[in-house]
């Protein structure tokens, strides 16, 4: 949870077709939106107030809590959300449908007047958040909210869904998002979009008449992580395709025409799968946005973070029976390397195997791995699966420092196993100029033959608090100081870029390591982006 903050300003232009759009931001420039976006009730005595995203404001500080008024949905009053609820909890009574026409339709508008459904928005005086960003929370229990029929979802038409929102916990069955009924209590065909945790995956399902559409997942959704999900709809053919975190699913066709009396947002018809999540948008556009999806995911993932953005990829190394730059940005050269199956696919050749002193991967020098300029720093992330093969000592995994014989020449950055023997991940920043560094060591030592995923971060502060290190997606609890000396900032040299051994020796301390899926990101990695490399990866699914 975070005090009351700030929206960003999402890609103009984008939404300007919209049927409704329930969401915590503002849509775009070119949708023009001064109305109410929630109506909150006050725990303490069940006041209501309507609450507006600051439609004056076209930078990236769009304040949620700039106006709240008690009295209309369409013109703001002069109260702070802040003030308005004090430190008591709210629940949202009216989550108001965005149209392009800045009018409030009713039949776009989900509400929910039984307290005891209504979900939260507010909790002690603080907004919910996930991943830093407003959230609307529909907690354990059957919360939901409901509007009346959108013509726009009926039998026959095309139309598209997107949607972002993530478990609370990990459950074994079904947690409802949306469907196209008002149904609460029993079964009803219609259109249902949720996050499914049972054994096959789906995430969407067509119920008609005459047989159900079940459309696969291809990515395993046993977690709390945010998620983008996407569905377009061919009403015609009756072909629906589903997306998740923008990439293609699989599609399928359904028999006959389903039943819209209705949308019911955070619950199934049977009342009992219920969404034990979070949505922080859900929206419905009247056509088949096939065509804009790319653009539409990147809008989100912008705003949201909630996926690896690959165009931020310096290296990406698969190790596919080769040490090709995935990006095509670098030219990588190998000496004595060996490959064997994937570490988490099981593919023949997908990793890299450095088994003896002389076997390493050379990348040439190039500006791009230069994260300082003597001055200050860049910001930067490492990510990698590995498993150790022999022991636990002292091992170099990535050296961008040295030249051949002298390893106190043209020192900038490293990655290594740490130098007690505890197979614990250990990463340094070189000050050269100064002779100082500042590097830690993580807590989680490596068992032998067991596969990990690495994930290294720095936000380029020249402090050692802006350097971290994630096992298998989850940050290390504590970490070891290894600095040493005064630290301002790495310097601009030319050594390459090696991983599997040092570059100024082949002798001693090689990886005796397998190694696969080696990115170099020229960003912080956050913990939503983290989250989707670790989920892709372990699954056996490649960033690129």
């Amino acid at each position: 949870m975070i005090p009351f903050g700030f929206l960003k300003q999402p890609v103009s232009g984008l939404y300007n077709d919209v049927s409704a759009m329930y969401t915590l931001r503002r849509p775009s420039t070119s949708v023009l939106w001064t109305n109410a976006v929630l109506k909150l009730r006050r725990s303490s005595d069940n006041q209501t107030a309507f609450i507006f995203i600051d439609g004056n404001s076209i930078n990236d500080t769009i304040s949620l809590s700039s106006f709240v008024s008690t009295t209309s949905n369409t013109t703001p009053g002069a109260n702070q959300l802040s003030s308005w609820v004090g430190a008591n909890d709210a629940f949202v009574e009216e989550w108001i449908g965005i149209t392009p026409n800045n009018i409030i339709d009713g039949n776009k508008t989900a509400t929910q007047t039984t307290i005891s459904s209504q979900p939260q928005f507010i909790s002690s005086g603080v907004i919910i958040t996930k991943n830093g960003e407003p959230t609307i929370d529909f907690l354990s229990d059957l919360r939901y909210l409901q509007a009346p029929v959108n013509t726009d979802l009926n039998n026959g038409n095309n139309f598209t869904l997107l949607t972002v929102s993530n478990n609370n916990v990990i459950t074994t069955g079904v947690g409802t998002i949306l469907q196209t009924t008002q149904e609460t209590t029993g079964d009803n065909n219609r259109v249902l979009l949720f996050n499914d945790n049972r054994t096959n995956k789906k995430s969407f399902r067509i119920i008609t008449p005459s047989g159900n559409a079940e459309i696969d997942l291809l990515l395993q959704q046993n977690s709390t992580n945010q998620k983008v999900l996407s569905l377009t709809v061919n009403g015609l053919s009756k072909l629906g395709t589903s997306y998740f975190n923008s990439n293609l699913q699989t599609s399928d066709n359904w028999g006959s025409l389903y039943i819209n009396d209705g949308v019911t947002i955070g619950t199934g018809s049977s009342g009992t799968n219920f969404i034990n999540g979070t949505i922080q948008e859900i929206t419905i556009f009247p056509s088949d946005k096939t065509a804009d999806l790319t653009e539409l995911n990147t809008d989100i993932n912008d705003y949201y973070s909630i996926y690896a953005p690959t165009e931020n990829l310096l290296l990406y190394q698969r190790f596919n029976n080769s040490v090709v730059d995935e990006t095509g940005l670098n030219t990588p050269t190998q000496n004595a390397v060996s490959y064997v199956n994937g570490l988490y696919s099981g593919l023949p050749n997908e990793s890299i195997y450095y088994n003896a002193s002389v076997d390493y991967v050379e990348v040439p020098n190039n500006s791009r791995f230069n994260f300082g300029n003597g001055l200050t720093d860049l910001p930067f992330s490492i990510t990698f699966a590995i498993k150790l093969t022999s022991d636990t000592l002292l091992k170099w995994l990535l050296a961008k420092r040295g030249a051949a014989g002298n390893s106190a020449t043209k020192r900038e950055w490293q990655v290594l196993t740490d130098t007690g023997g505890g197979g614990k991940i250990r990463i340094d920043l070189q000050d050269e100029s100064t002779g100082g560094f500042i590097g830690v060591q993580g807590n989680t030592g490596l068992i032998v033959n067991q596969v990990y995923h690495v994930t290294i971060t720095y936000n380029g502060s020249g402090a050692i608090g802006g350097l971290k290190i994630y096992i298998d997606s989850v940050e290390e609890s504590s970490y070891t100081d290894n600095s040493s000396g005064s630290y301002i900032a790495m310097e601009v040299h030319d050594a390459p870029l090696r991983s599997g051994s040092q570059l100024w020796s082949t002798t001693s301390n090689s990886a005796n390591t397998q190694f696969t899926g080696l990115g170099i990101w020229n960003i912080e990695l956050n913990q939503g982006q983290i989250n989707d490399i670790y989920n892709k990866q372990s699954s056996g699914q490649e960033l690129l």
